[in-house]
């Protein structure tokens, strides 16, 4: 396109310096959004305490809505909890680029969140470790919601993404439980519980309710405890999506997803492999819940006992739906061992029990479903 009449090389270049003028400033501004410890003189060495740094760049990402970044590889040690503080804060966000934050206190969270109504927040790429392995008695989860005030709005709209728990109690925690609003409307996605984590990995209560969370790609690996606790463990979870999970090589021999009080919940492409299971445990335990939906479920080279175990069970007016699974490798059952498919009490039904295949030494646990299953060596489904 030509240049209007009378412009000259001179108007051209002036216009072309306003023009980086103020893309630069532009740009300069949305640097100066983003935030990093190392601005509040964090060292993130691994061995350098960057509690008081972390702290401060944590209060300024938080209560200024702004862009918090880690430097990735680098380890930010800390010996006391962070805090996430400033009440109704709202699309604050915080990237780990692959960071570690490391705890080198025992039995303390890393972040608890002591204030509620927050909303449109996101939490990615971070490792959460601490420097040796947390015990069961009075640890912390690494990721505290605190409940211990009157709660009216929660945490609302999160996004939990590519997290990685080492040598933690638990991962995601809400305390403090005896109040309402606590953490929904949020997603939990491609969450790790790694490398010696002895409890759960998410753990939701909320006596009234939480709707509309989701968990999508949960992963837990060698877990070493003898406490038995779950994988997932959520109380009045209401119209929840679950969705690929798989423990491998657990060691507390327990229930892995527990869901009490749960309505409208739907569990697709669950997976457990290796590991035991104790006496008269039930590996997925539905308490109090209404409308439970299972689809593409698989149990793998599990260690089975001598006394009766389940794969689901049904505790006190759960409506159950039990759609396509397998049990595989029940070799390394030993001599006496029971393993039932499915455990309903005198007031819970299975509204459908379908595509379900299991070697012949396991049986179905309800008489009124011994047909309409696949058993190895056979070639038939009937759906009921």
């Amino acid at each position: 396109m030509p240049l209007p009449t009378g412009w000259t090389d001179t108007n051209t270049q002036a216009w072309n310096a306003a023009l980086c003028n103020s893309l630069a400033a532009e740009h300069n501004g949305l640097l100066s959004a983003v935030l990093t410890p190392e601005q509040f003189n964090a060292k993130g060495d691994g061995s350098t305490n960057d509690t008081t740094a972390m702290q401060a760049w944590l209060n300024a990402v938080t209560a200024g809505h702004r862009t918090g970044l880690l430097t990735g590889g680098k380890v930010y040690r800390i010996t006391s909890e962070l805090t996430i503080s400033a009440s109704g804060t709202s699309q604050w966000h915080i990237n780990g680029c692959g960071a570690t934050i490391l705890q080198a206190t025992s039995n303390l969270a890393i972040i608890r969140f002591t204030v509620e109504d927050m909303y449109g927040c996101t939490m990615r790429n971070i490792t959460f470790d601490y420097a040796s392995q947390q015990g069961t008695a009075s640890g912390k989860a690494a990721v505290c919601f605190d409940c211990s005030t009157g709660l009216i709005f929660g945490w609302r709209m999160f996004l939990f993404e590519n997290i990685v728990f080492n040598r933690c109690y638990r991962g995601f925690q809400t305390l403090n439980t005896g109040f309402t609003n606590t953490v929904w409307g949020s997603e939990f996605r491609n969450i790790v519980g790694n490398f010696g984590m002895t409890g759960t990995l998410i753990s939701l209560r909320s006596p009234t309710g939480m709707p509309n969370n989701s968990f999508n790609h949960l992963y837990q690996h060698r877990q070493q405890t003898s406490s038995a606790e779950p994988l997932l463990d959520l109380y009045q979870n209401f119209n929840v999506s679950i969705s690929n999970i798989e423990t491998n090589q657990s060691a507390n021999g327990g229930t892995e997803i527990l869901l009490e009080g749960c309505y409208n919940a739907t569990l697709n492409n669950i997976r457990t492999e290796n590991g035991t299971l104790g006496s008269g445990v039930s590996l997925y335990l539905f308490k109090f819940c209404k409308a439970v939906t299972v689809n593409c479920w698989q149990v793998q080279n599990r260690t089975y006992p001598a006394a009766t175990s389940n794969v689901f069970e049904g505790q006190n007016n759960t409506l159950l739906s039990i759609g396509p699974g397998m049990i595989t490798q029940y070799d390394q059952a030993p001599a006496g061992s029971n393993l039932r498919v499915l455990l309903l009490d005198g007031t819970s039904k299975c509204t459908r029990y379908e595509g379900v295949i299991r070697p012949s030494g396991v049986t179905d646990g309800v008489s009124a479903l011994t047909t309409g299953v696949y058993s190895f060596g056979t070639d038939r489904m009937v759906t009921l």
